[in-house]
């Protein structure tokens, strides 16, 4: 497989019959990283159900490259596309994303234990501030918000950093 292959087989991401659209996607992350020029252009395809398709798809792949084109995704209009774009930025473990996650968390309710997630998995010590701050007012909501705190505590307990034990221990 290569570029050619990746080409003919990405068109099948918007297939009517999910057996189809599955087996694509597994050849296209078979391919990794040679698919991913195939898949951007699906990442704006008008059906939301192939923008979150090709999203799963790059963050399964794991590579990087695709931040960029990702990162408008954080504002779609469906939320599954969003929260699916979060969880694809934390497995590509991209660092450039983190000032596009932070905004992701304080605009939208239903993106944080996804972006507290993904912070976690990028690793990147500079989150641990912006996970402590949100962790003190995500506790005055707990009764309104129960999984917050916990995707928060878990992605803490992954970076760890100065002070994050003392705010652990608070709590």
């Amino acid at each position: 497989g290569g570029m050619n292959v990746a080409r003919a087989i990405v068109e099948y991401l918007d297939a009517k019959n999910i057996v189809t659209r599955n087996l694509a996607s597994e050849l296209l992350m078979k391919l990794g990283s040679t698919s991913i020029p195939a898949i951007l252009p699906y990442l704006e395809h008008p059906s939301q159900d192939t923008r979150k398709f090709a999203v799963d798809i790059l963050g399964l792949i794991g590579n990087e490259e695709p931040t960029q084109h990702l990162l408008p995704l954080l504002v779609d209009t469906d939320e599954n596309v969003v929260v699916s774009t979060v969880e694809a930025l934390g497995n590509m473990k991209s660092a450039r994303s983190l000032p596009f996650l932070f905004e992701a968390y304080d605009r939208d309710d239903y993106t944080r234990p996804a972006v507290a997630e993904a912070l976690g998995k990028i690793g990147d010590p500079s989150a641990s501030g912006f996970l402590m701050d949100r962790l003190r007012q995500s506790l005055l909501k707990v009764a309104a918000d129960p999984v917050t705190p916990f995707a928060i505590i878990e992605a803490l307990g992954t970076l760890g950093g100065d002070g994050v034990l003392a705010v652990l221990e608070s709590i």
